[in-house]
């Protein structure tokens, strides 16, 4: 990860808790050859769409293992909150 993220090794690991609800909560990955397809029926669907735009990354890079934590604007997404957690104030 660090030769991807780590700002050429200036940058700092964090460790979570995983029993914490909202790292526990976390979303795996989905790894795979072919780019989503967003069509009427995934914008239609809250969940779908955000699974395809932020849960989907190329198969090249599956050795990643990655897990993304996801909330929703607490403030501006009147759509009542389902498996992804809304935010409170500034920070998640």
């Amino acid at each position: 990860m660090w030769a991807h993220y780590g700002g050429r090794h200036k940058g700092i690991c964090l460790a979570f808790d995983a029993t914490v609800s909202y790292v526990g909560g976390a979303f795996e990955v989905i790894y795979q050859q072919d780019r989503p397809v967003i069509d009427g029926h995934t914008l239609a669907n809250s969940t779908q769409m955000a699974e395809k735009m932020m849960l989907v990354k190329s198969a090249d890079r599956a050795y990643e293992h990655e897990y993304r934590i996801l909330g929703r604007a607490g403030e501006f997404d009147p759509e009542p909150t389902q498996s992804i957690p809304k935010t409170k104030g500034d920070f998640f």
